[in-house]
């Protein structure tokens, strides 16, 4: 895939639902490395956290929220649910498939609404060990920067 039309991937959001033990585990990994959990109302970082669970569900789909994920480049989204409710309610019309991470980790290039044009990872809830994000990040940034 030809990036040319697409910035680098600087900023990072990676957006969690699913409230499994490995993915409070791979939580618990990301946070140990430095990374921090966010909410809506949060200056961000470089790569940021933001992580639903089972209470905040009516914030994924909150205009300001997508807003927010404007600022990112590459927005990775763990869980079906969650892919379906945020990318439902950005309005995209749909996901231009480029390749597979790995089996249920699938990478594209989200296309209408209000989301248009950002890379985005769609993570199956509970799939990979603990560092798994880490491994997703760094192979990302390697393809496309």
């Amino acid at each position: 895939m030809n990036n040319k039309n697409h910035n680098l991937i600087n900023k990072i959001a990676i957006v969690i639902g699913t409230n499994t033990y490995e993915t409070l585990m791979q939580i618990h990994h990301m946070l140990l490395n430095g990374l921090k959990i966010h909410n809506i109302s949060d200056e961000t970082g470089e790569t940021d956290i933001y992580y639903f669970g089972t209470n905040n569900w009516r914030n994924i789909n909150s205009k300001d929220f997508i807003n927010k994920l404007k600022k990112y480049d590459l927005i990775i989204i763990s869980g079906g649910e969650t892919a379906f409710s945020l990318l439902n309610s950005s309005e995209f019309k749909f996901i231009k498939n480029m390749q597979c991470f790995m089996p249920l980790v699938s990478c594209g290039i989200i296309n209408g609404g209000d989301l248009d044009s950002k890379y985005v990872i769609l993570k199956g809830g509970g799939i990979g060990g603990p560092d798994i994000y880490f491994k997703i990040i760094d192979y990302f940034k390697k393809l496309y920067n």
